[in-house]
């Protein structure tokens, strides 16, 4: 009896194959705000927007101050930015869970849960 092998796909290049495709990167950063009591300020509250993004062994927070634009939560003026580089993908996801962690044990929200 023969036995018939099903064909595979090759790529084109190389004949071999073809790699198996990755997990795609983080697209879109995650964003949180915080809403505060700050007797500094004339309304007595404190805005604040945070956002991070990790793209393959880099992981990206974006923060500063914010403010309400039609009941939406908004940044106001330039946000500051600090990019750390890790030795692995798993090293950056790892961070970026535990940043997290840390802004909600604070008290930000994820942009989602109010708008």
């Amino acid at each position: 009896m023969e036995s018939q092998s099903t064909p595979q796909a090759t790529s084109p290049s190389s004949g071999s194959p073809p790699l198996t495709p990755r997990r795609p990167l983080r697209a879109q950063p995650q964003v949180f705000f915080y809403t505060g009591e700050n007797p500094r300020n004339k309304s007595g509250v404190s805005w604040k927007v945070w956002q991070i993004a990790r793209h393959g062994r880099q992981v990206t927070a974006r923060w500063g101050s914010a403010t309400l634009e039609k009941r939406r939560p908004v940044p106001t003026g330039k946000l500051r930015t600090k990019t750390w580089d890790f030795a692995t993908e798993k090293a950056a996801r790892e961070s970026e869970r535990g940043r997290i962690r840390e802004k909600v044990k604070k008290g930000y929200y994820p942009q989602h849960q109010h708008l």
